[in-house]
């Protein structure tokens, strides 16, 4: 689109001439005649009507600059314009007299030279000098005067011969292409405005900008709603004075930035940034950004709902958890109290027991249950991974990072739980860097300078045992308090054997609809079988074991008998005890498998009956009382 002009012509020839140029060129210029203050008049007028550039002509240019808002071209009154017109002059007399403003008559004292002509160079600053410079020139007995228009309109009144000072074809081209170049330069620079402006009231930083003396220069709608102020109170002050939480000092002095700042801010917890604005390495004012840490905290806790179509939730609660034996029922009943703390957890157990399944119910009950549940398993991964993985990192921190960076599971989990599987394993560098997220509820990226706020409830599993590895040096003793606080074991499935069959039972349903399952996994000859196995692989290996058989018995009719052979083969499959000199496959009844065993026990250790039974999990009496039953 073409720029809109608009042309104040001081006198009528100057109209004609600019309409045809204007027909002849293709230009978009409206043109109207008004000198001085009528000029002025008609600028006003046209800047309301949208007119971007206003073109004129010198004391009307002048005086049209000072008056309005928009760029203001002047049409230049060239060397040969003055000649043209001191030419005509020298026909009416040798000495000439050149009245007007000095942007018309700069320099026309050496043109007189060249025509053989006296001149008196005359300069006016306003229109009312005009009169009085003329009875100046008649007192100096000047011939004819040479000016603009106001000139020679006011001689004509006092009978003073003059010239008029007309500007040619080429001079008014080149002042409509000049304020087209003008008028493109301010849409550019409206545009870039327009733009940063949207950019500062949208923000939901407030943003502060200071020149080199800490002037406020910049001064956004979240800034004014932050500290309460107004920018029209503001601007051109201080910023020590309005914002002394900003450190300012060290930006400009120093050229340090200052980032990631934790202040407060009438009651309001903020996070502060700084940063110089450099100019070949001066210090030319700085830049602060103001995020209400609620706000940053609110933004967060809106992307991490998304995380649930990744899959970060916890789907199990104290429900989901089955047992029959009062062990787990003091355990999921101390489980429940800890869900009522935001305290860190340490759950111990071997592996299989259902750690997970606690942890996600401890989430699901607790003040976090809202929030995202992210879990990792600290023995997957390799150590530079899973600092990533933990922390995040900045983009360009690594060869590889994202563009943008990448935020680490702590942030994602803010607000929620992190679950630390397998926290014995982590490597003790990274031990370090978790102790004091754990400490001071902060994190930084890899990479990054500032400190990012988590609000996070840390669960961390293990099945070793811990304080041995503290001894050995391969776990950091202050971490282990730290994340010790609230302890929770669980037991193996063989000292809660009560819950075998519930499990049994629940697992059935889960892989099959059919009731025989049931009702062939109810029998004692069954449950003794079951409850005589160690379970190394506790639940879990209980789960596979269910499964395996019900899809070897599917669709087949299986007697209760071969039923209990098929799961005694199975367990002896993968079960098989090794001893100093021998081993004892399980199979055959629960009375065969006992007598084997410890038969063969008694053999391989010497007929220790303490190591017997130390080795077998039972008391001595127990072990008696079974050789005694055998015997018979």
């Amino acid at each position: 689109m073409k720029p809109k002009l608009g042309l104040v012509a001081p006198y009528s020839d100057l109209v004609s001439l600019t309409c045809e140029l204007a027909r002849e060129f293709n230009k978009n210029i409206f043109v109207k005649e008004g000198d001085l203050s009528e000029g002025v008049r008609l600028a006003g007028k046209m800047e309301e009507s949208g007119v971007e550039v206003i073109i004129s002509r010198g004391g009307t240019a002048l005086v049209i600059e000072n008056q309005v808002t928009i760029p203001v071209v002047e049409i230049r009154v060239t060397g040969f314009d003055i000649l043209r017109a001191l030419f005509e002059a020298r026909k009416a007399g040798k000495k000439v007299g050149i009245i007007g403003f000095r942007n018309i008559i700069y320099g026309s004292e050496s043109l007189g030279e060249i025509l053989g002509a006296k001149l008196v160079c005359i300069p006016i600053n306003s229109e009312k000098e005009v009169v009085g410079k003329l009875l100046l020139a008649r007192k100096q007995e000047v011939d004819i005067v040479v000016g603009d228009n106001i000139v020679v309109s006011k001689a004509k009144e006092h009978n003073i011969r003059s010239v008029l000072i007309e500007s040619g074809k080429e001079a008014i081209l080149m002042a409509i292409e000049e304020a087209e170049r003008v008028a493109l330069v301010k849409r550019r620079e409206s545009e870039r405005t327009q733009q940063f402006k949207t950019i500062l009231d949208s923000s939901s930083e407030g943003i502060i900008s200071v020149n080199s003396e800490g002037m406020i220069t910049v001064f956004n709608p979240k800034a004014e709603e932050t500290t309460g102020r107004r920018f029209e109170e503001v601007k051109g002050r201080n910023i020590s004075e309005i914002v002394p939480e900003i450190k300012i000092k060290p930006v400009l002095k120093e050229k340090e930035s200052v980032l990631g700042d934790l202040e407060k801010i009438k009651d309001l917890y903020v996070v502060i940034d700084c940063i110089p604005i450099l100019v070949k390495n001066e210090v030319v004012g700085a830049v602060a950004t103001i995020q209400p840490l609620a706000d940053l905290q609110s933004t967060e806790q809106k992307a991490r709902k998304k995380l649930y179509m990744k899959g970060h939730v916890a789907k199990y609660t104290f429900a989901d958890i089955i047992e029959n034996s009062k062990i787990m029922r003091e355990t999921a009943a101390k489980a429940l109290k800890f869900a009522s703390t935001s305290s860190t957890i340490l759950i111990t157990g071997e592996t299989g027991t259902g750690k997970e399944r606690f942890v996600q119910s401890i989430h699901n009950a607790s003040q976090q249950r809202t929030g995202p549940f992210v879990a990792i398993n600290c023995s997957t991964l390799p150590e530079s991974l899973l600092e990533s993985e933990l922390f995040g990192y900045e983009e360009g921190a690594f060869t590889g990072a994202k563009r943008g960076g990448k935020p680490g599971l702590f942030e994602l989990a803010h607000r929620g739980t992190i679950f630390l599987d397998e926290i014995a394993e982590l490597p003790l560098v990274l031990q370090a860097r978790l102790l004091r997220v754990i400490q001071e509820r902060e994190v930084m990226r890899i990479g990054g300078e500032k400190l990012i706020p988590v609000m996070v409830r840390i669960i961390a599993a293990t099945n070793r045992d811990i304080g041995k590895l503290v001894k050995q040096g391969r776990f950091r003793q202050d971490l282990y308090y730290r994340l010790n606080v609230l302890h929770l074991h669980i037991s193996p499935l063989r000292e809660r054997k009560e819950d075998i069959m519930v499990l049994t039972d629940y697992f059935c349903r889960n892989f099959t609809n059919s009731s025989k399952y049931k009702r062939l996994m109810a029998s004692s000859e069954v449950i003794k079988v079951l409850s005589s196995y160690q379970w190394p692989g506790n639940i879990r290996e209980l789960s596979n074991l269910v499964e395996r058989i019900c899809v070897l018995t599917k669709g087949l009719r299986v007697s209760q008998q071969a039923f209990i052979n098929l799961i005694s083969e199975e367990l002896g499959k993968e079960n098989i005890l090794e001893f100093p000199s021998t081993k004892v496959a399980l199979e055959g009844t629960l009375e065969e498998m006992e007598r084997q065993i410890i038969e063969r026990m008694i053999e391989s250790e010497g007929r220790s009956k303490s190591d017997i039974a130390k080795r077998l999990g039972i008391s001595r009496t127990t072990l008696w009382k079974k050789i005694k039953e055998l015997s018979n």
